[in-house]
């Protein structure tokens, strides 16, 4: 077959997207812990610290709310970071639930011959929790933007995972829900990209640090599984 490996990205793709209110309730709750302003304490989350603690500036995510804490003239309690990070933590290992279909999916790539990798832009609570999730053990890559220190669409962060996967980008499809202008980033370094939009989710609550792009003109499927009908395509 042409394509021998498969790439996925994993928030929108492999487990659902966030929903924006849930998100925002949830550094809420995190500012009331720690006794400043949500507004604020959301604007800088949001804003200037998301590169930072994506690219793994804060190694740790008590490092980036204590940070938070400082510009909003408060000294860092410890007892109120910590319940802070539980809060985080908690809220983070329940939206890594895999979508339904998830893992049947990626076994039966498996048992097709692909190898699979994975690529997510994240922080450090991802990190820490995706070794516990179902899906860690079916991968042959899994490349981790707080750990790689380097970022979608950066080209860098795509060619270590299929280095890692032993293949050349030409042989990898890579699937995402076009955030963070990964699909661009995948075509660039000669994968090919396909786009998900998995009908049954509701567009207008997703999160999105970065609106995904809906003129997208390549290949697109609407679930997991078509992933699979397609493929015998290619």
């Amino acid at each position: 077959m042409k394509y021998k490996g498969v790439i996925f990205d994993l928030f929108g793709t492999l487990v659902p997207a966030f929903p924006r209110d849930e998100y925002v309730q949830n550094l809420t709750k995190m500012a009331d812990i720690l006794g400043v302003p949500s507004e604020e304490f959301i604007g800088y989350w949001f804003g200037e610290t998301w590169e930072k603690r994506a690219k793994g500036f804060f190694s740790r995510i008590e490092e980036n709310i204590e940070y938070i804490v400082q510009i909003l003239g408060k000294n860092p309690d410890i007892t109120l970071t910590r319940a802070a990070v539980d809060a985080r933590m908690e809220f983070i290992k329940e939206r890594m639930t895999p979508k339904p279909e998830a893992l049947e999916i990626i076994k039966s790539l498996k048992q097709l011959g692909y190898k699979l990798g994975l690529i997510s832009d994240c922080s450090a609570e991802v990190a820490t929790l995706w070794p516990e999730n179902p899906l860690a053990d079916h991968f042959d890559s899994t490349v981790l933007s707080v750990l790689a220190r380097t970022m979608k669409p950066d080209p860098k962060i795509y060619l270590i995972c299929a280095s890692e996967l032993g293949l050349d980008p030409e042989e990898i499809v890579y699937v995402g829900d076009g955030d963070s202008n990964e699909l661009e980033g995948a075509r660039d370094v000669g994968m090919l990209p396909i786009l998900i939009r998995d009908s049954g989710e509701n567009k207008g609550r997703e999160h999105r640090i970065i609106d995904i792009v809906e003129d997208w003109d390549g290949l697109k499927i609407d679930s997991l599984r078509s992933l699979l009908t397609l493929l015998e395509t290619l």
